[in-house]
Protein backbone atom coordinates (compact mmCIF):
# COMPACT_ATOMS: atom_id res chain seq x y z
CA UNK A 1 0.00 0.00 0.00
CA UNK A 2 1.39 3.73 -0.89
CA UNK A 3 2.32 6.16 1.91
CA UNK A 4 0.23 8.99 0.94
CA UNK A 5 2.86 12.35 -0.05
CA UNK A 6 1.40 14.35 2.85
CA UNK A 7 2.34 11.59 4.66
CA UNK A 8 5.69 11.44 4.28
CA UNK A 9 6.45 15.47 4.26
CA UNK A 10 4.50 15.75 7.82
CA UNK A 11 6.89 12.45 9.20
CA UNK A 12 9.94 14.81 7.53
CA UNK A 13 8.76 17.80 9.26
CA UNK A 14 8.04 15.63 12.54
CA UNK A 15 11.58 14.76 12.81
CA UNK A 16 13.21 18.45 11.83
CA UNK A 17 11.39 19.23 14.63
CA UNK A 18 12.48 16.67 16.80
CA UNK A 19 15.72 17.09 15.92
CA UNK A 20 15.29 20.90 16.10
CA UNK A 21 14.35 20.67 19.70
CA UNK A 22 17.44 18.23 21.05
CA UNK A 23 19.73 20.99 19.19
CA UNK A 24 18.30 23.40 21.19
CA UNK A 25 18.25 21.74 24.44
CA UNK A 26 22.51 20.85 23.42
CA UNK A 27 22.81 24.42 23.82
CA UNK A 28 24.08 26.19 26.54
CA UNK A 29 21.00 28.70 27.48
CA UNK A 30 19.57 28.19 24.20
CA UNK A 31 22.37 30.29 22.65
CA UNK A 32 23.63 29.78 19.22
CA UNK A 33 26.61 30.82 17.11
CA UNK A 34 25.78 33.56 14.58
CA UNK A 35 28.24 34.73 12.09
CA UNK A 36 30.09 37.12 14.41
CA UNK A 37 30.94 34.50 16.85
CA UNK A 38 28.33 35.67 19.72
CA UNK A 39 25.36 34.18 21.25
CA UNK A 40 21.69 35.19 19.87
CA UNK A 41 18.92 34.09 21.58
CA UNK A 42 16.67 34.83 18.56
CA UNK A 43 14.34 32.43 17.51
CA UNK A 44 15.92 33.67 13.79
CA UNK A 45 19.47 32.96 14.59
CA UNK A 46 18.36 29.67 16.22
CA UNK A 47 16.73 28.59 12.97
CA UNK A 48 19.58 29.28 10.47
CA UNK A 49 21.85 28.20 13.04
CA UNK A 50 20.35 24.38 13.03
CA UNK A 51 19.28 24.11 9.42
CA UNK A 52 23.09 25.23 8.97
CA UNK A 53 23.85 21.98 10.78
CA UNK A 54 21.59 19.81 9.27
CA UNK A 55 22.40 20.90 5.71
CA UNK A 56 25.93 20.05 6.74
CA UNK A 57 25.41 16.10 7.37
CA UNK A 58 23.74 16.01 3.79
CA UNK A 59 26.02 18.91 1.44
CA UNK A 60 29.20 16.91 1.73
CA UNK A 61 30.90 19.77 4.21
CA UNK A 62 30.43 16.56 6.87
CA UNK A 63 30.69 18.09 10.46
CA UNK A 64 28.90 20.48 12.32
CA UNK A 65 30.49 24.01 13.53
CA UNK A 66 32.85 22.97 16.07
CA UNK A 67 31.77 25.05 19.72
CA UNK A 68 33.35 25.41 22.96
CA UNK A 69 34.08 21.64 24.79
CA UNK A 70 36.72 20.48 27.35
CA UNK A 71 40.19 21.37 27.60
CA UNK A 72 40.26 24.11 25.82
CA UNK A 73 43.20 26.54 25.73
CA UNK A 74 41.11 29.51 27.11
CA UNK A 75 37.67 28.10 28.28
CA UNK A 76 34.84 30.39 27.27
CA UNK A 77 31.32 30.06 26.46
CA UNK A 78 29.09 28.63 24.32
CA UNK A 79 29.77 29.10 20.38
CA UNK A 80 33.63 29.64 20.80
CA UNK A 81 35.84 28.68 18.49
CA UNK A 82 38.18 26.21 20.22
CA UNK A 83 41.86 26.27 20.35
CA UNK A 84 44.79 23.99 20.68
CA UNK A 85 43.97 21.45 24.03
CA UNK A 86 46.16 21.77 26.78
CA UNK A 87 47.85 18.61 27.40
CA UNK A 88 47.24 16.99 31.00
CA UNK A 89 50.25 14.87 30.64
CA UNK A 90 52.67 14.58 27.99
CA UNK A 91 53.19 17.04 25.22
CA UNK A 92 52.81 18.21 21.47
CA UNK A 93 55.76 17.36 19.11
CA UNK A 94 56.29 19.26 16.25
CA UNK A 95 59.31 20.71 13.93
CA UNK A 96 59.99 22.89 10.90
CA UNK A 97 60.44 20.10 8.22
CA UNK A 98 62.73 22.08 5.40
CA UNK A 99 66.50 19.93 5.54
CA UNK A 100 65.87 20.98 1.96
CA UNK A 101 66.09 24.39 2.27
CA UNK A 102 63.36 25.47 -0.34
CA UNK A 103 62.72 29.31 -0.18
CA UNK A 104 61.74 32.37 -2.07
CA UNK A 105 60.25 31.31 -5.99
CA UNK A 106 60.47 27.31 -4.81
CA UNK A 107 57.96 28.11 -1.98
CA UNK A 108 55.53 31.38 -2.94
CA UNK A 109 52.77 29.72 -1.33
CA UNK A 110 54.16 29.80 2.73
CA UNK A 111 55.13 26.32 4.13
CA UNK A 112 54.12 24.68 0.66
CA UNK A 113 57.58 23.89 0.43
CA UNK A 114 58.13 21.92 3.64
CA UNK A 115 54.91 20.37 3.07
CA UNK A 116 56.24 18.53 0.10
CA UNK A 117 59.72 17.02 2.33
CA UNK A 118 56.56 15.94 4.34
CA UNK A 119 55.98 12.34 3.13
CA UNK A 120 59.39 11.39 3.35
CA UNK A 121 60.06 12.74 6.89
CA UNK A 122 56.92 11.40 8.26
CA UNK A 123 58.32 8.15 6.85
CA UNK A 124 61.51 8.56 8.62
CA UNK A 125 60.02 8.74 11.84
CA UNK A 126 57.05 6.68 11.78
CA UNK A 127 54.31 8.81 12.36
CA UNK A 128 52.91 12.96 11.58
CA UNK A 129 53.95 15.56 13.80
CA UNK A 130 51.60 17.26 16.14
CA UNK A 131 52.70 21.19 14.88
CA UNK A 132 53.85 22.19 12.01
CA UNK A 133 54.92 25.71 11.52
CA UNK A 134 53.82 27.65 8.84
CA UNK A 135 56.24 31.29 8.30
CA UNK A 136 54.38 34.31 6.61
CA UNK A 137 55.23 38.34 6.44
CA UNK A 138 53.79 40.03 8.83
CA UNK A 139 50.85 41.76 6.44
CA UNK A 140 51.05 38.43 3.84
CA UNK A 141 47.35 36.84 3.32
CA UNK A 142 47.08 33.27 5.20
CA UNK A 143 47.40 30.70 3.10
CA UNK A 144 44.73 28.45 3.58
CA UNK A 145 46.07 25.56 1.01
CA UNK A 146 48.97 25.33 3.71
CA UNK A 147 46.00 25.62 6.45
CA UNK A 148 44.43 22.37 4.87
CA UNK A 149 47.34 20.50 4.38
CA UNK A 150 48.57 20.60 7.80
CA UNK A 151 45.35 19.82 8.57
CA UNK A 152 45.13 16.55 6.63
CA UNK A 153 48.22 15.94 7.96
CA UNK A 154 47.23 15.49 11.25
CA UNK A 155 48.73 18.27 12.54
CA UNK A 156 47.89 22.00 14.03
CA UNK A 157 49.36 24.99 11.84
CA UNK A 158 51.23 27.09 14.20
CA UNK A 159 51.07 30.54 12.03
CA UNK A 160 54.72 31.87 12.61
CA UNK A 161 53.97 36.08 11.85
CA UNK A 162 56.77 37.76 11.41
CA UNK A 163 58.23 40.54 12.99
CA UNK A 164 57.17 44.04 12.21
CA UNK A 165 57.60 47.76 12.99
CA UNK A 166 55.46 48.59 16.34
CA UNK A 167 54.97 51.99 15.99
CA UNK A 168 53.30 51.33 12.47
CA UNK A 169 51.19 48.44 14.10
CA UNK A 170 50.02 51.60 16.74
CA UNK A 171 49.25 53.89 13.90
CA UNK A 172 46.88 51.49 12.87
CA UNK A 173 48.69 51.19 9.11
CA UNK A 174 48.37 47.56 9.48
CA UNK A 175 44.63 47.20 10.65
CA UNK A 176 42.81 45.90 7.41
CA UNK A 177 45.84 43.13 7.29
CA UNK A 178 45.55 42.13 10.54
CA UNK A 179 41.50 42.17 10.44
CA UNK A 180 42.23 40.09 7.19
CA UNK A 181 44.65 37.83 8.94
CA UNK A 182 42.33 37.09 11.47
CA UNK A 183 39.42 36.43 9.37
CA UNK A 184 41.01 33.61 7.47
CA UNK A 185 41.94 31.78 10.60
CA UNK A 186 38.63 31.83 12.24
CA UNK A 187 37.24 30.81 8.36
CA UNK A 188 39.38 28.02 9.15
CA UNK A 189 37.92 27.38 11.97
CA UNK A 190 40.00 24.79 13.33
CA UNK A 191 42.61 25.24 16.99
CA UNK A 192 46.27 27.12 15.64
CA UNK A 193 48.64 28.47 16.94
CA UNK A 194 50.14 32.25 16.33
CA UNK A 195 53.80 33.09 17.24
CA UNK A 196 54.03 36.67 15.98
CA UNK A 197 57.62 38.20 16.64
CA UNK A 198 59.83 35.47 18.21
CA UNK A 199 63.05 36.89 19.85
CA UNK A 200 61.51 40.06 20.19
CA UNK A 201 64.65 40.55 22.65
CA UNK A 202 67.24 40.40 20.83
CA UNK A 203 69.11 42.71 18.62
CA UNK A 204 69.38 40.48 15.72
CA UNK A 205 69.75 42.07 12.28
CA UNK A 206 67.50 39.76 10.59
CA UNK A 207 65.13 42.01 12.47
CA UNK A 208 66.39 45.48 12.10
CA UNK A 209 67.11 44.85 8.54
CA UNK A 210 62.99 44.55 8.02
CA UNK A 211 62.65 47.50 9.94
CA UNK A 212 61.40 45.60 13.00
CA UNK A 213 62.30 47.90 15.86
CA UNK A 214 61.05 45.82 19.43
CA UNK A 215 63.96 45.40 21.12
CA UNK A 216 64.43 47.64 24.29
CA UNK A 217 61.29 48.89 22.86
CA UNK A 218 59.36 47.19 25.47
CA UNK A 219 56.36 49.17 25.82
CA UNK A 220 55.66 50.03 22.73
CA UNK A 221 55.88 46.30 21.70
CA UNK A 222 53.59 45.14 24.65
CA UNK A 223 50.91 48.01 23.01
CA UNK A 224 51.24 46.51 19.77
CA UNK A 225 51.15 42.70 20.87
CA UNK A 226 47.90 44.20 22.84
CA UNK A 227 46.39 45.75 19.37
CA UNK A 228 47.05 42.72 17.41
CA UNK A 229 44.78 40.54 19.98
CA UNK A 230 42.34 43.00 20.81
CA UNK A 231 41.60 42.72 16.27
CA UNK A 232 41.72 39.40 16.31
CA UNK A 233 38.92 38.58 19.29
CA UNK A 234 36.87 41.17 17.59
CA UNK A 235 36.67 39.08 14.83
CA UNK A 236 36.01 36.01 16.64
CA UNK A 237 39.34 33.90 15.95
CA UNK A 238 39.16 32.58 19.43
CA UNK A 239 40.54 29.35 17.76
CA UNK A 240 43.86 31.05 17.41
CA UNK A 241 46.42 30.63 20.67
CA UNK A 242 48.77 33.29 21.20
CA UNK A 243 52.48 32.55 21.76
CA UNK A 244 54.82 34.90 23.03
CA UNK A 245 58.33 33.77 22.61
CA UNK A 246 61.69 35.45 23.55
CA UNK A 247 64.98 34.01 23.02
CA UNK A 248 65.25 31.78 26.18
CA UNK A 249 68.98 32.90 26.38
CA UNK A 250 68.29 36.46 27.51
CA UNK A 251 66.90 37.10 30.86
CA UNK A 252 65.92 39.95 29.81
CA UNK A 253 62.08 39.25 28.90
CA UNK A 254 59.78 41.00 31.28
CA UNK A 255 60.02 43.98 29.76
CA UNK A 256 57.97 42.27 26.92
CA UNK A 257 55.40 40.95 28.69
CA UNK A 258 52.25 41.95 27.52
CA UNK A 259 50.52 40.04 30.71
CA UNK A 260 48.43 36.80 31.18
CA UNK A 261 45.17 38.21 29.80
CA UNK A 262 47.05 38.19 26.47
CA UNK A 263 48.77 35.49 26.28
CA UNK A 264 47.92 31.83 25.94
CA UNK A 265 51.22 30.13 25.85
CA UNK A 266 54.47 31.28 27.07
CA UNK A 267 57.59 30.13 24.65
CA UNK A 268 61.24 30.23 24.16
CA UNK A 269 64.21 29.54 21.56
CA UNK A 270 67.20 28.42 22.55
CA UNK A 271 69.75 26.29 20.64
CA UNK A 272 72.93 24.44 20.88
CA UNK A 273 74.92 26.30 18.71
CA UNK A 274 78.62 25.37 17.17
CA UNK A 275 81.18 27.30 19.91
CA UNK A 276 83.25 26.13 23.03
CA UNK A 277 80.93 24.27 25.65
CA UNK A 278 78.40 23.86 23.78
CA UNK A 279 75.14 24.33 26.60
CA UNK A 280 72.66 21.12 26.89
CA UNK A 281 69.07 21.74 26.90
CA UNK A 282 68.62 22.08 30.84
CA UNK A 283 71.12 24.98 30.49
CA UNK A 284 69.32 26.47 27.55
CA UNK A 285 66.27 26.60 29.23
CA UNK A 286 66.79 25.94 32.70
CA UNK A 287 66.59 29.58 33.83
CA UNK A 288 64.04 30.53 31.47
CA UNK A 289 61.56 27.91 32.75
CA UNK A 290 62.27 28.75 36.22
CA UNK A 291 61.12 32.69 35.49
CA UNK A 292 58.21 31.99 34.14
CA UNK A 293 56.46 29.01 34.92
CA UNK A 294 54.93 30.55 38.15
CA UNK A 295 52.75 32.39 35.33
CA UNK A 296 50.84 28.75 35.41
CA UNK A 297 50.46 29.00 31.46
CA UNK A 298 51.37 26.33 29.20
CA UNK A 299 54.93 26.21 27.88
CA UNK A 300 56.44 25.80 24.85
CA UNK A 301 60.10 25.27 23.77
CA UNK A 302 59.23 27.71 20.36
CA UNK A 303 62.13 26.67 17.85
CA UNK A 304 65.43 24.54 19.05
CA UNK A 305 67.64 22.24 17.12
CA UNK A 306 71.77 21.07 17.72
CA UNK A 307 73.79 20.62 14.50
CA UNK A 308 74.96 17.08 13.46
CA UNK A 309 77.65 16.43 15.94
CA UNK A 310 75.79 16.85 18.73
CA UNK A 311 72.13 16.06 17.42
CA UNK A 312 72.00 12.87 19.19
CA UNK A 313 73.48 13.64 22.90
CA UNK A 314 70.74 16.67 22.90
CA UNK A 315 67.97 14.93 21.36
CA UNK A 316 68.46 12.26 23.94
CA UNK A 317 68.35 15.51 27.17
CA UNK A 318 65.28 16.47 25.86
CA UNK A 319 63.64 12.97 26.02
CA UNK A 320 65.10 12.40 29.60
CA UNK A 321 65.22 15.98 31.07
CA UNK A 322 61.92 17.62 29.90
CA UNK A 323 59.15 15.36 31.23
CA UNK A 324 60.90 14.44 34.32
CA UNK A 325 61.93 18.62 35.05
CA UNK A 326 60.42 20.57 33.00
CA UNK A 327 56.45 18.90 32.82
CA UNK A 328 54.84 22.41 31.63
CA UNK A 329 56.29 22.32 28.73
CA UNK A 330 53.42 21.48 26.64
CA UNK A 331 54.74 21.53 23.39
CA UNK A 332 58.24 21.42 21.45
CA UNK A 333 59.24 22.18 17.81
CA UNK A 334 62.69 21.49 16.48
CA UNK A 335 63.92 22.90 13.49
CA UNK A 336 64.95 20.90 11.03
CA UNK A 337 66.13 23.20 8.86
CA UNK A 338 69.44 25.12 8.25
CA UNK A 339 68.88 28.45 10.43
CA UNK A 340 70.45 32.17 9.95
CA UNK A 341 73.41 30.87 13.03
CA UNK A 342 74.15 27.19 11.80
CA UNK A 343 72.88 23.71 10.09
CA UNK A 344 70.46 21.91 12.64
CA UNK A 345 68.61 20.15 10.36
CA UNK A 346 68.53 16.17 11.11
CA UNK A 347 71.15 13.80 9.98
CA UNK A 348 72.09 10.25 10.18
CA UNK A 349 72.04 9.17 13.71
CA UNK A 350 70.11 12.62 14.21
CA UNK A 351 67.80 11.79 12.64
CA UNK A 352 66.97 8.12 14.43
CA UNK A 353 67.19 9.77 17.74
CA UNK A 354 64.23 12.07 16.91
CA UNK A 355 62.50 9.26 15.98
CA UNK A 356 63.19 7.39 19.21
CA UNK A 357 61.93 10.62 20.77
CA UNK A 358 58.96 11.11 18.64
CA UNK A 359 58.34 7.03 19.37
CA UNK A 360 58.13 8.17 23.02
CA UNK A 361 54.47 7.87 24.67
CA UNK A 362 55.41 11.31 26.01
CA UNK A 363 55.68 12.82 23.30
CA UNK A 364 52.82 11.36 21.51
CA UNK A 365 50.19 13.77 22.43
CA UNK A 366 47.84 15.05 19.47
Amino acid sequence: MKKSPYKVVALVVVVLLIGFGFYVVSQKNGEFVANNGAGSSSLAAALSSFFDSFSRLFDGRGSLPPTIGEGSGNGGGSGVLLPPKIPATGTYLGARVNPGGIAGDKNDIPGAGEFQQLPIFNASIGRSLAILPIYIGFTNPIPQASLLASDKNGSIPSIELSCANVEEILSGKDDAALTAEATALKTFGKPTFMRWYWEMNKNDSSHTSRGCDAYNNGANFIAAWKHIWTIFHRVGATNVAFVWCPSAGSSDTAQYYPGDTYVDWIAGDGFSRDKANKPGFDEIFGPFYNQWVGHNKPMMIGATGAQAADQVKYIQQIQTELPTKYPQFKALNYFDANGNNGDFSLQGAGLTAFKTLANTPYFLYR
